[in-house]
């Protein structure tokens, strides 16, 4: 006699990854059949993506949002490898619901006007996903990780170049002098960088033993299973106003 064993969610999770490895779009039908798009979509999401022109739109929402789900899943870094890909592969247009693939400048839009609605699918995929990761393992779903870290803003003092041009002056400047071995043409530089761009409102930090210019800190928390629980992204001026600190 066969002896029968009860499937657990740790060997589902173990069949669709090996799917996703090896079989993508057999991985597409099972997104496909078993994730109801709408069911996650907040009616007032809904309600303002169509009435915000007064008219039909050309991309669906839900297709739009198929869009962004693919680019998390698959890892694409850009929207613009993303619309590659989709102008590329008819079996992915046709599963998002394009019967025209989008601009970047679209993909870029929506994301811009509709962040807000963005983040209560993301709250709503968090407590559809709360039970799953109870039913896996509930003592690793009830600890959690915070994470932050600052994101670069996009200045010149952040370019490589440009500390490696200062730390070579700062070389020649104290040959020139007759400097001591004391003497750290690093730490040098780090003293005669600005700690403001006032143009870009970007702070400089040091984070993991590099020095860089940023604007926003992302703070994030995550169980001990690796999902995302909390997401929120804040202006440097915001992230360490005494307000957020207490």
């Amino acid at each position: 006699m066969i002896p029968q064993k009860q499937l657990t969610l740790a060997d589902f999770f173990e069949d669709c990854k090996e799917i996703y490895d090896f079989d993508k779009p057999r991985f597409l039908t099972l997104l496909e059949n078993h994730i109801d798009l709408d069911s996650i979509i907040p009616m007032s999401f809904r309600h303002r993506y169509y009435a915000s022109t007064g008219r039909h739109r050309k991309y669906p929402l839900n297709a739009m949002l198929w869009a962004l789900f693919i680019q998390r899943i698959f890892s694409i870094p850009t929207d613009s490898l993303l619309l590659v890909f989709l102008n590329y592969s008819r079996h992915l247009r046709e599963f998002c619901g394009f019967s025209k693939v989008p601009d970047a400048s679209k993909i870029t839009r929506f994301k811009q006007d509709f962040l807000q609605d963005l983040e209560l699918i993301f709250e709503n995929l968090v407590d559809l996903t709360e039970p799953i990761c109870q039913a896996i393992d509930s003592a690793k779903a009830d600890m959690t990780i915070f994470d932050s870290s600052g994101i670069e803003a996009y200045v010149t003092e952040n370019n490589p170049k440009y500390a490696n041009s200062t730390i070579k002056q700062l070389k020649s400047y104290a040959k020139s002098m007759n400097f001591d071995s004391n003497y750290d043409p690093y730490k040098a530089a780090y003293n005669v960088s600005p700690t403001l761009m006032p143009f870009s409102s970007a702070y400089l930090f040091s984070i993991a033993a590099s020095f860089f210019f940023c604007g926003s800190f992302p703070s994030v928390m995550y169980s001990l299973l690796m999902l995302l629980r909390t997401l929120n992204i804040r202006s440097v001026d915001s992230a360490f106003s005494p307000e957020s600190i207490m």
